[in-house]
């Protein structure tokens, strides 16, 4: 994710790349892992969604819906 390359520039290249890119990478981990822990997630639709291709790049689908419960603790 923060690796710079000339084809992957959404953090720019060379001497003006962004500095604070391990942050990030680091914050949405963090981010990503306390929803699967936290959280049950359900696609509502079922079915798979197409993917977009823009210029060198994948968009992910834009019109799905998630179904959101958080995890309620057991003990014992």
């Amino acid at each position: 994710m923060v690796t710079l390359t000339p084809t992957f520039l959404p953090w720019g290249y060379g001497k003006r790349a962004c500095p604070g890119r391990w942050f990030v990478a680091k914050t949405l981990k963090q981010a990503l892992c306390y929803i699967v822990k936290n959280y049950d997630l359900e696609v509502v639709d079922g079915t798979k969604p197409k993917r977009k291709a823009f210029q060198n790049m994948m968009i992910p689908p834009t019109g799905v819906k998630f179904k959101i419960r958080r995890r309620t603790e057991v003990n014992g």
